[in-house]
């Protein structure tokens, strides 16, 4: 396949009209999987994805710390200390016939996407803003952003606007797609080795679910929609068997939640924090987003379907939670493998991370390790879990108390509450001599 920066690329219709800068905004299944992020990985985490990877992630660093900045912008000329990466994409039908994003709204389980990284340039602060359309309305800086588009670009803020919303409709699209193949072209300053390895590691993290995302190396599973199907069906059941013997009364059927958790919770070892999973349930009566949602739930009259469509539209926001556990450095990927492994062979792996910023795996000694749940009322996915990572834990013999959370992921909430953590359950693993 030849790629060029002609009308095949995704985002020709935009980038004609917006031919100074143009926000090619990155489809979804390759969110984190970029040079900048990484830099930023430490080598240990890196062996989780392959054990032959330390040195491409110290190659990408030395290249990417060593790039210059404090020079002009390439855009406008302005002052500039944002390294920005210019990629581009492509969609193929299985022939390897080039499709516009229009003729495969279809056929996205059969065609294939190319994320090409044909550059890296130095842009100033509003220049990478406006480039990154989606992170600047995320931020609140939309609008700033748009006008700074069409200022670079020579062009009214009305088709500036125009031009914005179609790319957000092209990513919509290109985001459906699930079978990518990342390349990275001829890069200035970067040696053929180093980009062979760089694009050979890229490739490796998408095929097995790894992005870097805030600080940690995160693992998405395939098996998502299955785990998620799950959680919806244990979470309608307990809630159906709260709700009865209510009578319609809400704080009777809390109660009646309350006891359920803590009763099958504490068959399986696992204390229950009470004063903040009462909080918790109080919390989701007053929140405005989620009142009328989780009354509706505590009435027992939703089917696991309902709850479902509310898991996957909120995310792990709503219901989410994960467990942590903090484990000794020298340990921390091969423990991290072994329980991903373990999770998967019982099909239960869902969402996973580990710290990865070079600072934070430096100075300490203990690093937590995250297992996303995308329910914290799926009782049997909770200790079915719990079980598993401990025991990893105890295989490994380490040689002190930890103790094991399942954090409701709303951790915003409890913050602002004097004196509550948002910790909900624990589990406490004896000593291993």
């Amino acid at each position: 396949m030849k790629y060029s920066d002609d009308e095949i690329e995704a985002y020709f219709n935009v980038c004609s009209k917006l031919i100074k800068l143009c926000p090619r905004l990155v489809p979804s299944p390759l969110w984190g999987l970029t040079l900048a992020h990484l830099a930023r990985i430490d080598p240990l985490v890196a062996t989780v994805v392959c054990e032959d990877y330390k040195e491409a992630v110290n190659g990408i660093y030395s290249y990417w710390m060593n790039l210059p900045r404090g020079e002009p912008c390439q855009i406008c000329g302005k002052p500039a200390n944002e390294i920005d990466e210019k990629w581009m994409y492509y969609v193929y039908d299985p022939e390897g016939n080039p499709l516009k994003p229009q003729e495969i709204r279809d056929k996205r389980v059969k065609v294939k996407g190319v994320a090409l990284l044909v550059d890296i340039r130095l842009l100033c602060y509003r220049c990478h803003l406006a480039k990154h359309q989606g992170y600047a309305r995320i931020r609140g800086k939309g609008r700033e952003a748009l006008e700074h588009l069409a200022k670079v670009n020579n062009i009214d803020l009305e088709m500036a606007t125009r031009l914005v919303n179609r790319a957000f409709h092209v990513h919509g699209i290109l985001s459906r797609i699930r079978n990518w193949k990342i390349v990275i072209t001829n890069i200035p300053g970067m040696h053929r080795d180093l980009r062979i390895k760089i694009e050979k590691l890229l490739n490796h993290m998408y095929l097995k679910g790894f992005s870097v995302w805030k600080q940690r190396l995160q693992y998405t599973s395939t098996n998502m929609d299955l785990m998620e199907e799950r959680a919806a069906r244990e979470t309608a059941y307990v809630l159906r068997k709260a709700s009865k013997g209510s009578t319609g009364n809400i704080q009777a059927t809390v109660n009646s939640l309350f006891k359920i958790i803590y009763s099958e919770l504490k068959q399986a070892g696992i204390d229950v924090y009470s004063n903040e999973l009462n909080m918790l349930f109080n919390l989701m009566l007053e929140k405005p987003r989620y009142k009328r949602i989780f009354k509706t739930m505590l009435a027992g009259t939703l089917e696991y379907e309902d709850i479902l469509i509310k898991i996957q539209l909120y995310g792990l926001e709503f219901l989410g939670g994960q467990w942590i556990v903090f484990v000794p450095k020298v340990l921390y990927p091969k423990v991290f493998t072994d329980i991903l492994e373990e999770l998967k062979k019982k099909r239960i792996d869902y969402i996973a991370e580990l710290i990865a910023s070079r600072k934070e795996i430096d100075k300490k000694e203990e690093l937590p390790l995250f297992f996303y749940i995308p329910s914290f009322l799926s009782l049997k996915t909770i200790i079915e879990t719990a079980n598993t990572i401990v025991e990893i834990i105890k295989k490994y013999g380490i040689g002190k108390q930890y103790s094991l959370n399942l954090i409701y992921s709303q951790k915003v909430e409890y913050i602002l509450v004097k004196d509550h953590s948002n910790h909900i359950f624990m589990l406490f693993l004896q000593r291993v001599e």
